[in-house]
């Protein structure tokens, strides 16, 4: 925790360490500054992780019945601020070969989106992008309070 702030709780010196364990004015509003800091970066990640989310739903949703198409799946990976996601397409064939074809049939199979497993999916990651926003909201209250006290 000594590298999270720089407050070594006098006002005329350079700020070198934050200090736990000292009682100086400031620093433990300082912390929960941070703390607040902390959840605004990670509740927006985890709103932004959640709209990719339910974009990859929407679009596997819209293309259901296209032939050659292959559901999209979002990985969501760890990171410094909370967490990524990343889309990936499994499989999918190219599009510009089977357009190109002179026997004008279809070589592509029908597309592997399950509706129904989408259908589920919308509504997890719509949850999973309230939670995010509810906690976010969280995080501003906080914030309302930590500055009015300080007022």
């Amino acid at each position: 925790m000594a590298d999270l702030l720089d407050f070594a709780g006098d006002p005329d010196t350079v700020p070198l360490i934050w200090d736990p364990g000292n009682d100086a004015s400031g620093n433990e509003n300082l912390f929960q500054l941070a703390m607040i800091s902390s959840a605004f970066d990670t509740s927006a990640s985890g709103i932004v992780a959640a709209a990719t989310k339910l974009q990859a739903n929407a679009n596997n949703v819209a293309n259901a019945n296209t032939n050659g198409y292959q559901t999209q799946r979002v990985d969501l990976v760890e990171s410094p601020a909370g967490v990524e996601a990343r889309a990936a397409s499994v499989g999918a064939p190219n599009r510009a070969d089977a357009a190109a074809n002179p026997n004008g049939n279809s070589p592509l199979p029908p597309s592997d989106v399950n509706l129904a497993g989408e259908m589920v999916s919308m509504v997890a990651n719509g949850n999973f992008y309230q939670a995010n926003m509810r906690a976010l909201q969280a995080a501003d209250d906080m914030m309302g309070t930590l500055l009015d006290t300080n007022a």
